[in-house]
């Protein structure tokens, strides 16, 4: 990826399972809620803050979110669409659905 870090926030979408559980830590944790929220702004802002995936998950990126002992993963891909780049969040949660072999 190239470096775009602007002030500008790029468009993003979530994926259904991803805006599902984001809806779900909503209800169920605020704080966790927040630490989500503003991952997506930071990678809104800076598409290169998460760290490129290698294997079955090659050409996304993650980005780490800690909350309380636990280590969930914000994990997403740049696509183009016709207004220019678009954020495409395809899934969040616990870091260890990342990691299954």
């Amino acid at each position: 990826m190239t470096k775009t870090m602007s002030n500008e926030l790029l468009p993003y979408q979530l994926s259904k399972r991803a805006a599902k559980e984001l809806k779900k830590i909503k209800k169920s944790d605020q704080a966790l809620y927040r630490k989500m929220s503003e991952a997506i702004i930071a990678i809104r802002l800076d598409p290169d803050s998460g760290d490129a995936k290698k294997g079955d998950l090659k050409g996304y990126s993650c980005l780490d979110v800690h909350h309380r002992g636990t280590n969930y993963e914000l994990c997403y891909a740049l696509r183009e669409n016709d207004e220019g780049q678009l954020i495409l969040v395809i899934l969040l949660g616990h870091a260890k659905i990342f990691i299954r072999n």
